[in-house]
């Protein structure tokens, strides 16, 4: 599983390198060591550095994916600009545009398994819903202070949800 991190704001994604120390900080208080197994942060557009869990040496990675509003409609509207500026200068066909190079320039953010969704507000704001139709919607009171009781407690609901795709 290649968990999603939604925040509309984008906080997550501006302090990725805080959040990365945080989340080893946490490992070390709640399993002992940070060892077994290295979180990886991906946030698109941006190039992270090799302290964070990819190129270490570490032989199993959770492969986190941060995301905000900025993920959605905003990116598929400069898509689309790009892909009509190439057009119109001739760089491309129109049949040259298709799903398969949409989702290249999308990158490689997986369609998440699960999605925990924080708050009262039954919304998405802005998560880009091309990309949760299998997903799994957990709710949980609030993101602040977040225990890992919690959290564990979300992932056990998610464990005993069975996917019937329409059976």
């Amino acid at each position: 599983m290649s968990p999603v991190f939604f925040v509309r704001e984008g906080a997550l994604k501006e302090n990725f390198a805080r959040l990365y120390k945080e989340i080893s900080r946490s490992q070390v208080e709640h399993f002992g060591c940070d060892n077994r197994c290295k979180v990886v942060l991906h946030v698109k557009g941006r190039e992270l550095p090799e302290k964070n869990g990819q190129r270490n040496g570490y032989k199993q990675h959770i492969n986190v994916h941060l995301a905000s509003s900025d993920d959605g409609r905003p990116q598929l509207a400069s898509i689309a600009r790009t892909f009509c500026e190439a057009v119109e200068r001739r760089q491309m066909a129109p049949s040259d545009i298709t799903p398969h190079l949409i989702q290249r320039e999308l990158g490689d953010v997986p369609d998440p398994e699960l999605l925990l969704r924080c708050g009262c507000v039954h919304s998405l704001l802005g998560y880009p819903p091309w990309q949760i139709r299998l997903t799994e919607i957990v709710t949980l009171p609030t993101h602040r202070n977040l225990r890992l009781s919690e959290f564990l407690e979300a992932l056990a609901k998610y464990n005993k949800r069975e996917q019937r795709f329409g059976k």
